[in-house]
């Protein structure tokens, strides 16, 4: 969450843009973000993920040539990874932060949807592919409910599905019993720079982030 109040948030961007498939958190946003006199900096806009053509419509506001900074902050692990692939053709420099509920939505449901095709659908329009459910490991390690093993070939799949749109560096930083943040970069630069503005962690997992590097 960016707190438009510090500035020192916010200076480091030269445009913000914020989605959400409610259209009352939009527009408690934009009055926001209106009152604190940062219309030119930032907007909030309708956008569902599930509709990523529509989404990155309008992200070319942002242009080819920006380095940009997504972060995808879902309460359980149904971004499609259509939408990320969409992103990055749109927007071409783009490093992500993406909270990935590998502790919660995942604990709770990844045994049924081996044994439930349905219940599969979502996690693998997560991954990209429905390869991570036809492993062999990953079957014994959901008959055994090994539920670390599971997590860390999610974890694996997910990036070797971003490796296969040109992502190279990978940090997964779990949050105590909550979820995984991961950041994705291309550049060697980028990973160097997430280590150093995410090296402030609180009492409760939390990263702290100074841009000021």
């Amino acid at each position: 969450a960016f707190d438009f109040e510090d500035y020192r948030t916010i200076h480091p961007f030269e445009k913000l843009v914020f989605y959400d498939y409610d259209n009352n958190v939009v527009d408690t946003l934009n009055k926001r973000i209106s009152h604190l006199n940062l219309s030119h900096k930032a907007i909030a806009r309708y956008g569902d993920y599930n509709n990523p053509n529509s989404i990155c419509a309008e992200l070319k506001i942002l242009g080819p040539n920006c380095l940009n900074l997504i972060l995808i902050d879902p309460t359980d692990c149904s971004v499609p990874f259509s939408l990320i692939e969409k992103i990055t053709a749109t927007l071409k420099h783009v490093d992500l932060i993406i909270n990935v509920a590998t502790m919660t939505d995942f604990n709770r449901n990844i045994q049924m949807a081996f044994g439930d095709p349905k219940r599969a659908e979502k996690y693998i329009r997560f991954l990209g592919n429905g390869s991570y459910f036809s492993s062999s490991e990953n079957i014994a390690y959901c008959a055994n409910k090994n539920y670390p093993k599971l997590r860390e070939s999610f974890r694996k799949h997910y990036a070797h599905s971003l490796e296969n749109i040109g992502y190279k560096y990978f940090d997964f930083t779990s949050i105590r019993n909550y979820y995984d943040i991961l950041f994705a970069t291309s550049n060697p630069k980028g990973i160097e720079f997430w280590q150093k503005a995410s090296k402030t962690i609180d009492s409760q997992g939390q990263r702290s982030l100074d841009f000021g590097i």
